[in-house]
This record gives C-alpha cells, sequence and structure tokens, in this order.
C-alpha cells in the first residue's frame, strides 16, 4: 500500500527511539511515539507506533520495518493517545 511507505520515512521522536523500557508504565511510551501515530503497539518486545487507516475507520496498522519507539517491552498489547 502507498500510505505504508509515507508512514515509513514520517518524522521521528529523537529522544527515547530504540530505549530499553524494562517495566516502564504503557502510557509513557506514547509520549515517545512520533505525532503522527495514534498511539503504540507492542509486537515481539519492541514498541512500534501505530498508524490510522485512511481507507476503514475502525482499522489500525503498523510494520515492523519502522523504528520502534522503544525495545525490550514486556506484553502484547495496544495503548491508544487520548
Amino acid at each position: 500500500m502507498e500510505d505504508e511507505d509515507k508512514y515509513e520515512e514520517g518524522p521521528e521522536n529523537e529522544e527515547g527511539n530504540e530505549e530499553s523500557t524494562g517495566g516502564e508504565d504503557y502510557m509513557s511510551l506514547i509520549d515517545k511515539a512520533p505525532e503522527w501515530s495514534v498511539g503504540v503497539i507492542l509486537y515481539n518486545g519492541n514498541a512500534y507506533p501505530l498508524a490510522k487507516s485512511k481507507f476503514k475507520r475502525s482499522e489500525y496498522y503498523f510494520s515492523p520495518s519502522w523504528r520502534p519507539v522503544a525495545k525490550n517491552v514486556s506484553g502484547e498489547v495496544v495503548v491508544l493517545r487520548w
């Protein structure tokens, strides 16, 4: 999809990228996510930015090729911005 390429090159958060979070609160990961993201998803031990689909109202997506917001995060959960 064309949109996925756009998000891969989106602005990056200069602080917090690739940091280990250990027992860090999940909500603090939102502050480390890029502005364009609607939240973060914890997947395979990393926290990745989450994007909302422009085409379907209730769909979200991410790519493991995107730069993680944080590494070594336990759990499999999605955290959305308020």
